[in-house]
């Protein structure tokens, strides 16, 4: 079966005023804190999340170019954080 094609709309980040501004960035902050809750990757990485449907993937890439190098589970191992 295949997936029904969807008709995005694009709305500018820009454009957005009073509560929905305001609504945007409450959001912005409360996905921001959530990701620093993974704890802070070594220098040079940084964490990179994937927000798909029922999951979360999160991967520790390169910060020049967001190449995964490990898994998360493996940069909790190899660095001590849970």
């Amino acid at each position: 079966m295949s997936k029904p094609m969807l008709a995005w709309n694009n709305f500018p980040i820009s454009t957005f005023q009073g509560e929905r501004k305001a609504r945007y960035d409450a959001y912005i902050a409360a996905r921001e804190s959530f990701e620093r809750s993974f704890g802070t990757p070594p220098d040079g990485k940084k964490l990179v999340f994937s927000y798909r449907g029922d999951s979360i993937g999160v991967a520790l890439a390169d910060s020049k170019n967001g190449t995964a190098k490990m898994t998360l589970a493996e940069w909790q191992d190899k660095f001590g954080v849970k």
